[in-house]
């Protein structure tokens, strides 16, 4: 399900673009979304309540998007390692 609705960057660079909401409420796994939804906990009831919920909402969705937008840029990087290849994104594996 994950990588049907996901963040694919091929597939968002190759037309479908909705991934990058789509990507947004999905998660790895259990911890994942569990540690997600704590966070949201702890620092979203304070946003809201400085914001309100309306403008809270719009921050959570344009952050979310922006987020997709660098990720996808900056997973699509080539590096070359001091071995001399060349990889993907900023992994050193």
């Amino acid at each position: 399900m994950y990588m049907m609705f996901g963040a694919n960057y091929e597939l968002v660079a190759s037309g479908e673009f909705y991934r990058l909401f789509t990507c947004m409420f999905f998660h790895a796994d259990l911890l994942h979304l569990i540690f997600n939804m704590y966070a949201l906990y702890i620092l979203g009831t304070r946003v809201e309540r400085y914001y309100g919920s309306k403008r809270y909402i719009v921050l959570y969705l344009i952050s979310g998007l922006v987020a997709s937008l660098f990720s996808c840029v900056f997973n699509n990087i080539n590096v070359i390692t001091t071995d001399g290849k060349t990889r993907r994104g900023f992994s050193s594996h």
